[in-house]
Parts: C-alpha cells; sequence; structure tokens
C-alpha cells in the first residue's frame, strides 16, 4: 500500500456554459418636462456621447418664464445691496433690511427654478453609447416621464449565465474566463466573474 500527503490542489477541469451576452449599461432616455419636440438629434444606431444634446422641447414659455425671474432676481439684489448701506448708516430698522433679504433669498430661489424648468427642456444623453430604440418624432407631444430614446453602452460587455447548483461552487468572483462567440469562434475575450447570486 502507498500512501501520500493530503493537500488542497487546483484542478484542471474546464467548466464549459453558455451566455447572453449585454451591454454594461444601457437606459430608456424620459423627457423631464411636457410639451411639443421641436428639435431631435439621433435616429437609430447612431453613436452619441455624454451630453450631446438628443432633442428639444419647445421653451419658449420656459425661456420667458427664466428671464422675469432674472431680472426680478437682479432688482432684489440691488436692493438689498443697497439697504445693506442704509442698515449700517441706522437709515432703515433690522426688520426692513430682514424683509429685503428674505425678497433677495426668494427670487434667488425663483431664478433657480426658472433655470431647472429650462435646462429640463434639453434632452441629453447621460452616458456614451448606441441608440438603441427612437421613440419620439419632430412634432410629437412628450409628458414629464416620456420615454424618447433608448442607449446601450457596449464599450464593455456582461455575460449573464446560468450555471447548475453542482456547477456553481467551482466559480468564485475574479476568477478568470475565456468567452467565445458564436458569430466568430475564432476570436478569443477575456474576463472576469464579477458576481455570483
Amino acid at each position: 500500500v502507498s500512501t501520500v500527503l493530503v493537500e488542497k490542489k487546483q484542478t484542471d477541469r474546464d467548466l464549459q456554459l453558455v451566455g447572453t451576452a449585454q451591454a454594461s449599461k444601457e437606459v430608456n432616455v424620459a423627457s423631464e418636462s411636457g410639451g411639443k419636440i421641436v428639435e431631435v438629434h439621433f435616429k437609430m444606431g447612431d453613436y452619441v456621447t455624454k451630453g450631446q444634446l438628443l432633442a428639444k422641447i419647445d421653451d419658449t414659455y420656459k425661456r420667458l418664464a427664466y428671464e422675469t425671474a432674472k431680472v426680478s432676481y437682479e432688482k432684489c439684489k440691488d436692493d438689498y445691496n443697497r439697504n445693506i448701506s442704509l442698515h449700517q448708516g441706522e437709515a432703515i430698522s433690522d426688520t426692513q433690511l430682514r424683509d429685503i433679504k428674505m425678497a433677495f433669498e426668494n427670487a434667488s430661489i425663483q431664478l433657480e427654478n426658472a433655470k431647472k424648468q429650462w435646462d429640463d427642456t434639453k434632452i441629453t444623453a447621460p452616458f456614451s453609447g448606441y441608440i438603441t430604440a427612437q421613440n419620439t418624432e419632430l412634432g410629437a407631444y412628450v409628458n414629464p416621464g416620456t420615454v424618447i430614446a433608448g442607449i446601450a453602452d457596449i464599450s464593455e460587455l456582461k455575460v449573464i449565465l446560468d450555471v447548475s447548483e453542482s456547477n456553481a461552487y467551482e466559480l468564485r468572483e475574479g476568477q478568470q474566463v475565456n468567452i467565445i462567440a458564436d458569430v466568430n469562434t475564432e476570436a478569443n475575450f477575456s474576463g472576469k466573474v464579477s458576481n455570483i447570486s
């Protein structure tokens, strides 16, 4: 009888599984404002960069509201600065200065709100990728939350696969894997296990 010492070893057994490749990031881009689409700057299959203008909603009323808020803000700012000097010379009371300061702060908030609403009429790409869906056309009316496009980032892919319970224990996060695509069996890709659930 011959014996050997027990030791841990990595087995040479390969595990071959079938999976589906998906974009690393994929999102539906929705409108944050309501109105008529007056510009569309994309079509199916286009590559877009982060921050690129995809579409624009009629912004006439939002722009006018912003300009009105800006005029009001500038007036309140001038009033406040002028009344600080008056308060230092004791020409106005603390209460009067407080009221003017509150009006200035309120005008500042209204300006910020008007700017945000105006900016929301411009729909931009949240990240770089390819247009996978076009759900709007020039002249269409959209509501807040209406999906206008789909974008997928395929600069990195993730492969989703089902693993049997008996094989799941052979995998670990960070483990290196080789990937072969059916469409091109000559090309080999490498990756790593990012998540097991």
